[in-house]
């Protein structure tokens, strides 16, 4: 037995190897998962012990920010509670650890006891909710909504297709950029840092970045880019990384005028469903508003493994 392998009773925990990759996409397509969404730093699996060798669940660690890594645990429900699910948790801990880990995020669905039992029962702790909204676009509820975005207008902030401002102003991503460094600050956080203090601020040229690469997610349309601009400068986003607005111009309803404006641009690209995720409550009840109905809720927990 290898360093890298931890006997469990009937139970082997051991690293995933290429030939592991059939066995390991059946385990995550019987909980409806590809095998795509797997995580590419650190793999185990645990298996029993063969010939023929049979594996029974799946372990991934990867790193999010410096000191802060995501983890990811599937034991198929035969082999739930006789000791797998414990041996991969503390083989995945171990090995995030060592690769520089201070705290481990684990997620479950808040339908799902026995994974929140688990994980709460092992030292984690629940940080947010994200909040996972969909709406039937030929059903959106659209009344009144553009009598928002004329009362918006005449307060002097209007809304402006990306596409616009991209063929007006070649440059905007950088204000684009500073817009979202203002706005994500005290935006729910699953791992957020010990005491006060400002979230890192994103480069213009790595927001763009982002940007584009989230924005090829999604099908044509569904992710269409509107601003709010008031005086030259933006205030509000909504777009392929989300909706948010300048804290100084909050409660305005600017949130709900620019999702309006989206659902409008969804229909006019015959886009058929929107979805949406959020741990914020007043971006919950703007998506209320305009008919956007609640999927699913997934609990984010955190635990402490290493020194800062």
């Amino acid at each position: 037995m290898g360093a890298d392998e931890v006997l469990a009773g009937a139970v082997l925990v051991r690293p995933a190897l290429p030939a592991d990759r059939l066995a390991v996409a059946f385990l995550l397509a019987s909980a409806g998962r590809g095998p795509e969404d797997a995580p590419s730093l650190g793999r185990c699996i645990a298996v029993v012990p063969g010939p023929p060798e049979f594996v029974v669940g799946y372990g991934g660690w990867w790193q999010v920010r410096p000191g802060k890594f995501r983890i990811e645990l599937l034991v198929a429900r035969p082999w739930r509670r006789r000791g797998a699910g414990s041996r991969l948790l503390h083989h995945v801990a171990s090995r995030a650890r060592d690769a520089g880990a201070v705290t481990l995020q684990a997620r479950a669905g808040s339908e799902d006891a026995p994974s929140l039992g688990f994980l709460l029962a092992r030292g984690f702790v629940e940080t947010m909710r994200m909040h996972r909204q969909v709406l039937q676009v030929a059903d959106a509820d659209l009344s009144g909504h553009g009598r928002l975005v004329a009362w918006l207008a005449g307060r002097g902030i209007v809304l402006a297709p990306l596409a616009d401002e991209l063929a007006r102003w070649p440059d905007c991503w950088e204000e684009y950029c500073r817009l979202f460094n203002v706005a994500r600050q005290g935006w729910p956080d699953p791992d957020p840092d010990p005491g006060p203090g400002p979230v890192a601020a994103l480069a213009p040229a790595e927001f763009r970045r982002r940007y584009q690469t989230a924005e090829g997610q999604y099908r044509p349309g569904a992710a269409a880019g509107f601003l709010a601009v008031r005086a030259g400068r933006y205030v509000g986003f909504t777009g392929a990384l989300g909706t948010g607005v300048d804290p100084a111009f909050r409660r305005q309803g600017i949130a709900t005028a620019l999702k309006y404006r989206a659902v409008l641009s969804a229909r006019e690209h015959g886009v058929a469903t929107l979805s949406s995720s959020t741990g914020n409550a007043a971006m919950l009840r703007a998506n209320k508003r305009l008919g956007f109905r609640l999927i699913s809720t997934e609990v984010r927990l955190v635990r402490t493994v290493g020194r800062r």
